[in-house]
């Protein structure tokens, strides 16, 4: 079947060069400017990034780019879609052909495929070495689904691709761990025999470089109970320092009260928490490797953006039962109300992590305060 016009002719240059991002907000870039793109049209050019070489089938363009139904003929919807994205720069390049639409655009000119196709390397002769793999990994600046609200095949897609290739990452980089625990530190750092680990078993130790830590160290495993006797104290101490870094933090501890571990991961936004067995040399910390080693093959934020969002809920419910329990101002309750809707943005935004941890900080010393 030749390729379609759609009716509509253009004066743009074939030649002119193109770049399309779509893991994350939608963005075509013609001869590097950026062209303005509706609700619409970036649903549409997504869906079509996303598509394998061959194109994406008609009829899944149209369910998948107003699942929805709407208001009038989705085909018709289409073609004037299709009809705008050529005017606006794709021109002949985007193509209609055996009953689906293909974008006929270089591959490594598109986020997606790039992606994708690193993704593939991995199990062949020639994988990807850790500057592509890392390069590949930044051009994720936001899930799809959440952007343009699309929940497709092509959608899974490229999630697995990028899960896989974290995992591939992981597995080639151990993270740099320390280690704060006075008893068996060092036992911990022996089962963790290819991790780069530094054991700190005095709080004045940590103290030293806590201002270091973000260079440092990617993981802190710390003992709620630092040093005998301070009933938890030095490892509070620790998580409060660390309560702006975008380090991520498991919590670690022996015979914990009960519901103490939940409270305290909740408190300061960590990881997780482990409870050991016991605290001798001897103790088996197999579990806690696990424990590792499945955290960091996945990305950390999407563990923690969702327990971001959950925890918010759940301080401003407390929020605003104290606030009424205390007679606070209809003034103070929108002030806290507005709070509450800056950091759900940040967290929406998908901010540094450590930018959200410390507004959520913020948030229980002004509101929550123990």
């Amino acid at each position: 079947m030749a390729a379609e016009t759609d009716g509509l002719e253009t004066a743009h240059d074939v030649s002119a060069a193109l770049s399309i991002d779509v893991l994350g907000p939608a963005q075509l870039c013609v001869d590097g400017a950026p062209v303005p793109l509706g609700q619409v049209l970036a649903r549409v050019l997504t869906l079509l990034a996303l598509g394998p070489p061959k194109g994406v089938p008609v009829h899944s363009l149209e369910r998948e780019a107003w699942p929805d139904g709407g208001e009038g003929n989705r085909t018709d919807r289409l073609h004037k879609a299709v009809s705008r994205l050529k005017a606006l720069g794709l021109g002949p390049r985007l193509r209609h052909e055996d009953g689906r639409y293909r974008l006929d655009v270089s591959p490594d000119r598109i986020d997606a495929q790039r992606l994708l196709a690193c993704a593939e390397s991995l199990g062949g002769p020639r994988p990807p070495t850790d500057e592509a793999l890392d390069a590949a990994l930044a051009l994720w600046r936001g899930d799809p689904a959440d952007a343009m609200g699309l929940r497709g095949t092509q959608v899974r897609r490229v999630r697995d691709a990028r899960a896989a290739l974290l995992a591939e990452r992981a597995r080639r980089r151990k993270p740099r761990l320390l280690i704060l625990d006075d008893l068996v530190g060092h036992s911990i750092a022996k089962m963790f025999g290819d991790y780069p680990c530094t054991v700190m078993t005095r709080l004045e130790e940590f103290w030293e470089v806590v201002d270091e830590c973000e260079d440092l160290f990617d993981l802190i495993l710390v003992d709620l109970h630092l040093s005998e006797g301070t009933g938890g104290a030095e490892g509070l101490a620790v998580l409060q320092a660390l309560r702006r870094s975008k380090v991520a933090a498991i919590l670690m501890t022996h015979r914990p009260r009960e519901g103490e571990p939940e409270a305290v991961v909740r408190r300061h936004n960590l990881l997780a928490f482990y409870v050991k067995a016991g605290n001798t040399a001897g103790t088996d910390f197999s579990n806690l490797r696990a424990l590792v080693d499945d955290l960091v093959s996945s990305d950390p934020n999407e563990i923690l953006l969702p327990r971001f969002d959950e925890e918010l809920a759940r301080r401003e419910r407390k929020a605003t039962k104290l606030l009424k329990l205390s007679g606070g101002s209809e003034m103070s309750q929108r002030r806290m109300r507005q709070r509450v809707d800056e950091i759900r943005t940040m967290i929406r935004q998908q901010a540094p992590v450590g930018d959200i941890r410390g507004a959520m900080a913020d948030f229980n010393d002004e509101w929550l305060p123990e």
